[in-house]
């Protein structure tokens, strides 16, 4: 399977797969670039990093949801490009809002706190966490997963060919 050429259509599901796995990180590590910006206007201060890490960790659990889903729901198959659709649009989404609604506040529990920045941020992490899960029930595309995500993780390795 690792001699084989590669065909021009597969460079190109490669080239894309790469760019919408580094999209997600660079999605994420954006907010905390942002930070030193945006803790001067939102009433929690700097203690809204440590939120936005916990939202960020809290978010790992989407991928074991659906991996569950998949253990509890066996017999029934699990169609994929429902699931791409709706990961890409509420992705798109989230991150539409949130140019606009970052900054506003609400006032729960006698404070005005970041709500909407806040919830925003799980869906983009949840998001981030999930881009991944539909790419890997496509037999025909793992080994170019396996690759494009080492890339985009930053873990740039040399692939040796099998023989």
């Amino acid at each position: 399977m690792l001699n084989k050429e590669w065909k021009l259509n597969e460079y190109v599901s490669y080239l894309l797969l790469t760019l919408v796995l580094l999209s997600s990180w660079t999605d994420i590590n954006g907010i905390y670039t942002e930070l030193p910006q945006i803790v001067v206007t939102q009433p929690e201060g700097w203690k809204l990093g440590a939120y936005i890490a916990l939202f960020s960790s809290i978010s790992n659990i989407a991928p074991l949801a659906l991996v569950f889903c998949k253990c509890i729901f066996r017999k029934e198959t699990l169609n994929i490009i429902p699931i791409n659709y709706i990961v890409m649009i509420i992705g798109m989404i989230s991150c539409f809002l949130l140019v606009f609604l970052w900054s506003d506040t609400t006032y729960i529990f006698n404070r005005n706190r970041s709500l909407a920045l806040l919830i925003l941020f799980i869906h983009w992490t949840l998001i981030h966490y999930l881009i991944i899960i539909p790419f890997l029930v496509m037999e025909l595309y793992v080994l170019q997963l396996l690759k494009a995500q080492n890339i985009s993780f930053g873990r740039v390795k040399q692939y040796r060919k099998v023989s």
